[in-house]
């Protein structure tokens, strides 16, 4: 008997590896592929929930290709939401969190501090888990709510080392680390198209950021700079010595509590799934774990706002 969406979904990506694929380098690959959207851990990634992502990415393969200067957005991927917010003008409300939604078949109320707005139609654009925290008024089912609460955040920090030059091309290299050890899995050269200065950026998720983000920032520093600087043979001691450290732990963030998105452990895409896009009385959902094209990442996140932009104007 085939394997169907509950067997696929009670299995774990891990145990699905170790069982079906003999290549150590094979698995090791494939998990890092997977998982370097959601950081699934410490609750295991079901295998539906890998195969979704697999099937989401379109081209999975370049997940394991690192992407240099010329993958990158020049002057920043901010310039997405700076550009159409300009384009909005004063409708645009910057800290204004919403902490408050009433709803109903005619229209909705929101609450924040010192401002009430009414609308037809609102979306809710939160990872699942920080739109738990909304309280509604009528509640929402025990389905939505069950959703939010069993909907973890990977978790990241962010680094960027910033040097004076690109010293890594003195011998050729990429600047790209891919590892399946270490805290730092990930670097890639995050250069300005000019060249200087030259940057590094490392990102330490899941198991290695839970671990390094209760030390100090200092203790965080020197383990990250030493880890960096063994990735680089002769040239380690300049990469372990940057002009400039900066560092971003998106779990610390009140607004995101982690990166890059929710995932979803054994058990809850069959049990919840039906709820996950499912609008409710006025109430829209919307960000890139509702998107069925590159989840977890950014052009799942725009896919996802102009979906339910549409669905809002078919229900009006």
């Amino acid at each position: 008997m085939a394997p169907d969406a509950d067997d696929w979904d009670n299995e774990t990506l891990v145990g699905w590896l170790a069982t079906n694929v003999s290549s150590t380098l094979a698995r090791t690959l494939l998990l890092r592929g997977v998982t370097g959207v959601f950081n699934s851990s410490p609750g295991p990634l079901s295998l539906l929930a890998a195969l979704f992502v697999a099937r989401s990415a379109q081209d999975l393969i370049r997940r394991f290709e690192p992407q240099g200067p010329d993958m990158r957005f020049v002057g920043g991927a901010q310039q997405i939401p700076i550009k159409l917010a300009q384009s909005l003008g004063s409708r645009v409300i910057t800290g204004a969190y919403v902490y408050g939604i009433e709803h109903s078949t005619d229209g909705v109320t929101t609450y924040a501090p010192g401002l009430t707005v009414q609308a037809q139609r609102a979306i809710v654009t939160l990872p699942s888990t920080l739109a738990g925290r909304i309280r509604y008024d009528p509640p929402l089912s025990a389905a939505r709510d069950h959703l939010t609460e069993s909907t973890p955040m990977g978790w990241v920090i962010k680094v960027h080392c910033i040097y004076p030059t690109r010293f890594w091309l003195t011998d050729n290299l990429s600047g790209a680390v891919a590892s399946d050890s270490g805290a730092i899995k990930v670097v890639v050269d995050n250069s300005p198209p000019e060249g200087t200065p030259g940057i590094l950026v490392a990102f330490i998720e899941g198991e290695g950021a839970r671990d390094l983000a209760p030390l100090p920032k200092e203790e965080r520093e020197a383990a990250v700079l030493e880890e960096l600087g063994t990735y680089f043979g002769d040239l380690g001691p300049q990469a372990a010595n940057p002009q400039l450290y900066l560092e971003k732990n998106w779990g610390d963030d009140a607004f995101a509590r982690g990166a890059y998105s929710g995932y979803w452990t054994q058990g809850l895409w069959t049990t919840y799934g039906p709820v996950w896009r499912e609008s409710i009385d006025s109430l829209h959902w919307a960000g890139t774990e509702t998107s069925p094209d590159w989840n977890g990442k950014m052009e799942g996140a725009v896919q996802s706002g102009m979906a339910a932009a549409d669905e809002v104007l078919k229900a009006l």
